[in-house]
């Protein structure tokens, strides 16, 4: 066999082996409302709970944060049957004078695919909008400015609205940034080389026209 064949027919290999499916499970525990039919759905997958929390928080919530109510186990059954959940083995448990419904579902998914990204428990959620606060900067004339990354020497901004030449200055001296290197993306475009600014070597550069532009902070 030649060597190039050999190597093209190991690399394939090799991509249909990270391809492989597995299969992972979770729970769903529900619960009704107090004097409501409706239903609040906790999922369980093999997530580390707190003792003192007691799985409070892991119901599922939408992109707000607000609890998702179901008119039925049933009902949570066809949402996770929309994400290519399958349904395994049920059964009911009583805790607290209160019947709590176990639904066991499986998925198959490909070894390099995160299957839970789809759905957003409350106590993920709180953890989510604890790190977007924890990255922001500030604001400039109401723009959010929010750290995406931080390296030895520089770091990436990322702004709601592309900032002016003078709001650019101004987030140097009014955040008290020091980096060598900083540049600046908008949130739908976060890659490095989709960045529309950049300051560095006491310079300002837009990177659309080439343009520089001298710093000269005032003090």
């Amino acid at each position: 066999m030649k060597k190039g064949l050999f190597l093209t027919l190991m690399l394939f290999s090799m991509n249909v082996m990270s391809q492989e499916a597995h299969r992972i499970y979770c729970e769903l525990l529900g619960t009704q409302k107090f004097l409501s039919s409706k239903v609040i759905v906790s999922v369980d997958f093999g997530q580390e709970t707190s003792f003192w929390a007691g799985g409070s928080k892991e119901y599922l919530v939408d992109k707000q944060g607000k609890a998702i109510s179901f008119n039925s186990m049933v009902d949570a059954m066809n949402y996770m049957g929309r994400l290519g959940w399958k349904f395994e083995q049920a059964y009911v448990a009583t805790a607290n004078n209160q019947n709590v419904y176990h639904w066991l579902l499986s998925k198959d998914v490909s070894t390099n695919k995160n299957a839970t990204s789809e759905l957003m428990t409350k106590k993920q959620f709180e953890h989510q909008s604890e790190e977007i606060e924890s990255n922001l900067l500030g604001t400039i004339d109401g723009i959010e400015c929010r750290v995406i990354e931080k390296s030895k020497n520089g770091m990436r901004i990322s702004t709601t609205k592309e900032l002016s030449t003078e709001q650019l200055k101004r987030v140097i001296k009014e955040f008290s940034l020091n980096a060598e290197v900083i540049q600046f993306n908008l949130p739908d475009k976060k890659k490095r080389s989709q960045s529309y600014a950049g300051i560095s070597d006491g310079y300002i550069i837009i990177y659309a026209t080439n343009k520089f532009i001298p710093l000269e902070l005032e003090h």
